[in-house]
């Protein structure tokens, strides 16, 4: 069933102020310039002021332009009225009509809602821009972010449960993903961080024990580490989940009733979102392996956790190429430094946040 808006509503140049309020933000003007700034708007930007918004089953949509203009972004058709991309001069973003994804600088991100078209323009729901866009991409704005040293890291599965199993050789998820955690550990650990393991050998662990020790701990961050498999032994690929935002949908599922009880996973939202893109960014990067996005889901090491949170995907057991590499010391370490340059991006920003 195709997505209609069941009202339009466009805001054209009597919403001068409101623009003027938004550029005087976005480029940290002070009020005194808002007569230069307002010619300058007169004779460049009004022509392509005219903003549409669509309000559908309750929630509000942006079209490009004024997505654009909020970013303060310059925008051009890919596909001519099916695919568009917003460009400045540090960042790109792009996304198609009926998509459910977007490509921030060349890296996929699942959203909430599907992308869709009415009078040639493309909308995105305001809250995948709220809650996707804005913790990357204007995270300075965020208040009172999160300190960072005490670390849980959580190897999946354990003991009788083995997780995913390959078809190839037998290889145990609960294996791999122990392997991983212990090099990532004396990594973070040579750093100076304080690093707990949920197991830290083949034993079996409930779930929601695991988050319990990153709760009892008071950590500062939790990562949750598995491995994929499925019936497709094509399928390759790294991915990375964090909880679903509250009043969306997890990814690939409709939006439910449940979708809109407040859990413990949302009080950290935003910075949910951040160290999720660092993490799968910095994955990518480090394997070489297919970009699966970052995603979302209310899984339940995810939901219960008090501080941010994301769980790893590192691969598919299920694929022969991959069931390899997964299972060898050099690439086990490729991905535990993959995990270690996402941690890092992630303090950087907090502590650029804190001295601003």
């Amino acid at each position: 069933m195709s997505m209609i808006p069941s009202m339009m509503r466009c805001k054209g140049s009597y919403s001068l102020s409101l623009t003027l309020s938004r550029v005087l933000k976005i480029y940290k003007l002070p009020k005194q310039k808002l007569s230069f700034v307002s010619f300058l708007y007169l004779i460049g930007f009004l022509p392509h002021s005219v903003f549409c918004k669509s309000t559908y089953e309750g929630r509000t949509y942006w079209d490009h332009i004024e997505l654009a203009h909020f970013w303060g972004m310059d925008w051009v058709w890919v596909q001519p009225n099916k695919k568009i991309q917003l460009n400045s001069q540090w960042t790109s973003i792009t996304y198609e009509e009926h998509k459910r994804t977007l490509s921030l600088n060349g890296y996929q991100i699942s959203l909430g809602f599907p992308i869709f078209k009415k009078n040639g323009r493309l909308y995105i729901s305001e809250l995948d821009q709220k809650n996707t866009l804005f913790p990357i991409l204007a995270n300075h704005r965020i208040t009172t972010p999160p300190k960072l040293y005490r670390i849980v890291i959580d190897a999946g599965h354990g003991g009788k449960d083995t997780g995913a199993i390959s078809p190839y050789g037998r290889i145990y998820e609960k294996t791999i993903t122990l392997k991983v955690t212990r090099i990532l550990q004396k990594k973070l650990q040579a750093l100076g961080y304080s690093v707990i393991l949920t197991r830290s050998d083949d034993r079996y662990l409930p779930l929601e024990k695991r988050t319990q020790i990153a709760n009892l701990k008071q950590a500062d961050l939790f990562i949750s580490i598995h491995a994929n498999s499925t019936q497709n032994t094509t399928v390759q690929g790294v991915e990375t989940f964090v909880f679903t935002p509250l009043e969306m949908p997890s990814t690939g599922r409709n939006l439910h009733k449940s979708d809109f009880f407040k859990r413990e996973g949302n009080r950290n939202q935003p910075w949910n979102t951040l160290v999720g893109f660092y993490l799968q960014k910095a994955l990518v990067n480090a394997s070489s392996s297919p970009d699966r996005g970052l995603k979302h889901a209310r899984f339940a090491v995810l939901r219960d956790s008090k501080m941010p949170a994301a769980l790893i995907e590192l691969g598919f057991l299920s694929n022969a190429i991959e069931v390899k590499k997964l299972n060898s010391l050099s690439y086990q370490t490729h991905l535990a430094d993959g995990l270690l340059k996402g941690i890092m991006d992630y303090q950087e920003t907090l502590n650029r946040i804190r001295k601003k």
